[in-house]
């Protein structure tokens, strides 16, 4: 699961009581991400 954060600082994995893992991910670092996935694909441009 990923929690999208305000802060540029606030990164990593978080372990939960139900053993899963959050993933913490400033939202200038997921939009360029989701930017990129839209411009290549999401599974990248592969050249095929």
């Amino acid at each position: 699961m990923l929690i999208i954060t305000k802060r540029e600082n606030d990164y990593g994995i978080q372990d939960t009581k139900k053993a899963k893992k959050l993933i913490r991910i400033p939202a200038y670092a997921f939009l360029y991400l989701l930017g990129n996935a839209e411009k290549n694909g999401y599974k990248g441009d592969r050249g095929y």
